[in-house]
């Protein structure tokens, strides 16, 4: 089968590409140049033909030679083709319909072209019966986009980031494109194999939410690719977007301290990360205005996980200075607190107050409910999305840009 599909259908797609332009190595240079084709026939170059396999052997392409070809009767114009040989590419191309190597997305657009409408239909009622699909490279080579726009995560268990894929795959489908989740797992190099990954599949653009403050790896494709960076501040060309998290962790605390509150405990999971250090500089600044200097004993630091948090609350319960307020710098600490708090024989909000950071949907069953910082999730996916999307309809990549939103106490 696979002869047969080369002998008429890719012979002839290519004396149809050869039939504007009158030189052949001008020809098979435009072949070379298109990821489309896979494999070519090589006939009656003459005494170019040394040239031509010299141009043939630095391209991506199969090559076979042969003799001059009588595949369209000596004319290049395909609808010039006899009955005779019309009927066996057709039958040809009718049996390559399942093999999506050979026909492609491109070679579907041809045919339907150049053809007769009986032909067409036989064609495309194949393609329905087997279940064709079109090669994606090829229909973004063609249409100049492949409405597929990548998201990298840190972490799909972290409880934010479900949150976040769900809004951005919302924005993504109101506009008609198709969205990638790749779940980098707090890994750089799984992250640059991501964006190698997305660049071969031609997407148009990337929402990129940072797994460490390393962003050397991702310079390469900032300007190449339209992008936004998310949850993150970088002195780079291209749009980040944050929460302004120093005045998110500002609110929180004051939130305590207007309550009476002056031994207020902070958890912090990695001082190295950009975002707890602004959170800490908000939380230090609640602490100053109310006159509270004392407060480098109440910062627990290194919270990693759940069980982290439930036992630096147990110690910190157990001790002479035990505070009477705690301010986590994420919601996912909560319950690994909450459940401290009630081993330790104390009521939330009786004998201590708990306030979060995030609002993610599950500290709403908590009990009590936990106040927490809310990041205005539904909004700020709409002016991500919208950074993108300037970039991909200009078919530019958007100069350097730093934007914060503001985030919400939910009591």
């Amino acid at each position: 089968m696979k002869e047969s599909i080369h002998k008429y259908f890719q012979v002839g797609t290519i004396q149809w590409m050869s039939y504007p332009k009158k030189d052949p190595m001008e020809s098979l240079k435009a072949i070379c140049r298109d990821d489309y084709f896979d494999a070519v026939e090589v006939k009656g170059f003459g005494a170019d033909n040394e040239a031509a396999r010299a141009l043939l052997g630095q391209s991506h392409l199969k090559v076979c030679y042969g003799a001059q070809p009588r595949l369209l009767g000596g004319n290049l114009n395909p609808n010039h083709i006899d009955e005779e040989e019309r009927g066996k590419a057709e039958a040809a191309l009718l049996e390559a319909v399942d093999e999506a190597e050979y026909l492609g997305a491109r070679g579907i657009a041809f045919l339907a072209g150049r053809w007769q409408p009986e032909t067409k239909e036989k064609v495309m009622r194949a393609v329905s019966d087997l279940n064709y699909k079109p090669n994606l490279a090829a229909r973004s080579l063609k249409k100049g986009g492949s409405r597929l726009i990548g998201l990298i995560i840190p972490d799909i268990m972290n409880p934010y980031y479900p949150e976040v894929v769900k809004y951005m795959e919302t924005c993504a489908t109101k506009a008609g494109y198709s969205l990638i989740l790749c779940d980098a797992l707090g890994d750089v190099k799984k992250e640059k194999e991501y964006f190698e990954t997305l660049k071969y599949l031609f997407v148009d653009g990337i929402l990129y939410i940072a797994s460490t403050e390393d962003i050397e790896h991702v310079r390469p494709y900032i300007g190449d690719i339209p992008m936004v960076i998310v949850n993150r501040i970088f002195d780079v060309d291209a749009p980040c977007i944050n929460i302004d998290n120093v005045d998110a962790a500002y609110q929180a605390v004051k939130c305590l301290t207007e309550n009476g509150h002056k031994k207020i405990a902070l958890y912090i999971s990695d001082k190295d990360r950009q975002y707890n250090r602004e959170r800490l500089e908000g939380a230090l600044k609640a602490l100053s205005e109310y006159g509270i200097t004392d407060y480098e004993k109440y910062i627990i630091r290194n919270v990693g996980s759940e069980d982290d948090a439930y036992y630096r609350t147990l110690e910190l319960m157990r001790s002479e200075e035990r505070p009477t307020g705690i301010f986590m710098f994420n919601d996912f600490m909560a319950y690994g607190v909450y459940r401290g708090i009630a081993k330790s024989g104390m009521r939330i909000p009786d004998n201590i107050s708990v306030v979060g950071f995030d609002d993610i949907p599950q500290v709403k069953y908590l009990d009590p409910p936990l106040t927490t910082l809310r990041h205005s999730l539904a909004d700020t996916a709409e002016l991500i999305f919208e950074r993108l999307m300037e970039q991909i309809k200009t078919q530019t990549c958007a100069h350097g840009s730093k934007t914060y939103f503001k985030g919400r106490m939910m009591e």
